[in-house]
């Protein structure tokens, strides 16, 4: 008992969005002495069984970290992953798999790190790409797209695929010596213009937003966009340990139109969108004065304006604060798959990106907040995490 009361209590401290409460939240089980089973979320939060689509099946340790081999799988039974902890640290054989049951990844990982050869595969079964991990790089070895061509072989070729999560950039360019070289270009998945990185020996010397508006923050130096080949998951995911009652499940967040909008997808589609941006633009953070907004939680507020049409489609989008313009193509793209809007009206999306949990390692904690409003004024206790 003692191991679980101590686990429970380091989730609790860590999470920041379990709210205060008179009795701490039954998000495990005792299998038997130091094995427990875990409940988490979709957006991978602990939480309790009833809300769970998900269970960790892990032992702890008398410090209550994570000891041994995990198995997580969906309520169902169909494993989603497994691997195994020593005292807390990821170290060894880790996999994790699609829906259908087919692998995703897998890879080795030394003292919580990923390390050597990780291979990663389409939900087809195929083979998407090698990375051969060393302490110092990440170096792509072996590409090959949907259709079974193989672009990139021994470190050399020309790549073209996503270089993030959620598949909304698509980067191309030449590889050398498993690095970016020369010009590459990215699109989101909609075709629209992301941005341009020129590199030197695999080092960035410049990036730009082709598309941003004059007097915005066009240029960029300090970290690629487009070399991300190693994208976080949903592992990593799990270790923020946030905690969540069932109530902060449900969602009952202002609705604009007369059909919820599926905030788990949404968020973890914005999340995965926005990050990529967000991690090279930290040095942002000024106040949006020009509409009155103001800063909260150290983060600026930015908001895109749009407006939808006869079928509720959203058109027309328009970032109206003073900074932020280089978010508008990612989200405009996630916003246009959203049907649930009334037809002709002017919508107001705010957003937060704040960055005071984050960390240089794999797995940096961003915290994205945001609502839908009518309104045009800034309303801080309507956004959501």
């Amino acid at each position: 008992m003692k191991k679980v009361t101590i686990l429970s209590m380091v989730l609790t401290v860590a999470s920041f969005s379990l709210p205060c409460q008179d009795k701490p939240l039954a998000f495990y089980d005792i299998i038997a002495n130091d094995s427990i089973r875990m409940y988490f979320d979709p957006e991978y939060h602990f939480t309790e069984k009833p809300c769970a689509q998900f269970i960790r099946y892990i032992r702890v340790n008398d410090q209550g970290d994570f000891n041994g081999y995990f198995a997580d799988a969906t309520t169902d039974g169909s494993v989603i992953g497994t691997g195994r902890y020593i005292n807390g640290k990821r170290h060894g054989h880790f996999e994790t798999y699609y829906p259908n049951g087919k692998i995703k990844r897998k890879g080795e990982y030394r003292n919580n790190l990923p390390v050597g050869d990780w291979e990663f595969y389409y939900d087809s079964g195929l083979p998407e790409r090698t990375l051969k991990i060393t302490d110092s790089d990440t170096l792509l070895i072996r590409y090959i797209d949907k259709k079974g061509n193989l672009l990139v072989q021994n470190g050399k070729g020309k790549f073209k695929g996503t270089v993030e999560a959620s598949g909304s950039v698509i980067a191309k360019g030449k590889i050398v010596n498993g690095k970016p070289d020369r010009k590459w270009k990215s699109t989101y998945s909609n075709n629209a213009i992301f941005c341009e990185e020129k590199f030197k020996n695999g080092k960035l010397i410049k990036g730009i937003f082709p598309t941003a508006i004059p007097g915005a923050n066009r240029y960029y130096y300090s970290q690629s966009l487009l070399s991300a080949f190693l994208f976080a998951d949903y592992v990593t995911d799990l270790e923020k340990y946030q905690v969540k009652k069932c109530t902060d499940s449900i969602l009952n967040n202002n609705e604009i139109g007369n059909r919820p909008i599926d905030h788990v997808q949404f968020r973890r589609d914005l999340y995965n969108s926005v990050k990529i941006i967000s991690d090279n633009n930290n040095g942002f953070k000024r106040v949006m004065s020009n509409v009155g907004y103001t800063t909260v939680l150290n983060a600026p507020v930015i908001c895109i304006r749009f407006e939808t049409n006869e079928k509720r489609e959203p058109i027309n989008f328009q970032v109206i604060t003073d900074g932020g313009h280089e978010y508008l193509g990612v989200v405009s793209s996630l916003l246009m798959k959203l049907r649930n809007f009334p037809p002709k009206e002017r919508i107001f999306f705010f957003f937060q990106i704040d960055r005071s949990g984050m960390s240089s390692t794999l797995g940096n904690n961003l915290l994205i907040l945001y609502y839908f409003s009518k309104e045009r004024a800034f309303d801080a206790s309507k956004l959501r995490k």
